[in-house]
C-alpha cells in the first residue's frame, strides 16, 4: 500500500468511538469465551462487531472499504468454521483466519491516529 493515505479527515475522527466500544466489549468479554461453543461464537460476534466498525471506520476510501469487507469475510467465515468444527478444521483454514486477523487490525492500527 505504498503511497495510500491511510489517514482519517477531521469528521472521520468521530467514528473512532465505535471501535472503541467495540474493543471495550471483546475485553470484557473474552475471558467467558473460553466457556464452550455457544461462548465462543458469541464472542465472536463481538468481534465481528469489531470488523464492522472498522469497515464503517475507513468507508470514505474505496479501497480500504474493499480491502475490510474482504477480509471481514474471510475472518467470518474460516472463525466460525474453526470454532463450529472444534478446532478440528485444516491447519490452512486456521493460518487463513490468523493471516487475515493480523492484516485486518495492521489496517485499522495504522489508521487510528
Amino acid at each position: 500500500m505504498k503511497g495510500a493515505d491511510l489517514s482519517l479527515s477531521k469528521g472521520e475522527r468521530s467514528k473512532i468511538v465505535f471501535v472503541l466500544i467495540a474493543i471495550v466489549l471483546l475485553s470484557v468479554g473474552y475471558p467467558f469465551s473460553e466457556q464452550g461453543t455457544a461462548a465462543a461464537i458469541v464472542f465472536v460476534f463481538l468481534y465481528l462487531g469489531l470488523l464492522g466498525s472498522g469497515i464503517y471506520l475507513v468507508s470514505a476510501n474505496r479501497f480500504l472499504l474493499i480491502f475490510s469487507i474482504l477480509h471481514t469475510v474471510v475472518i467470518s467465515i474460516s472463525g466460525l468454521a474453526t470454532i463450529l468444527m472444534d478446532f478440528g478444521t485444516p491447519p490452512w483454514v486456521r493460518l487463513t483466519w490468523g493471516m487475515s486477523l493480523i492484516a485486518y487490525q495492521s489496517l485499522i492500527t495504522q489508521i487510528l491516529p
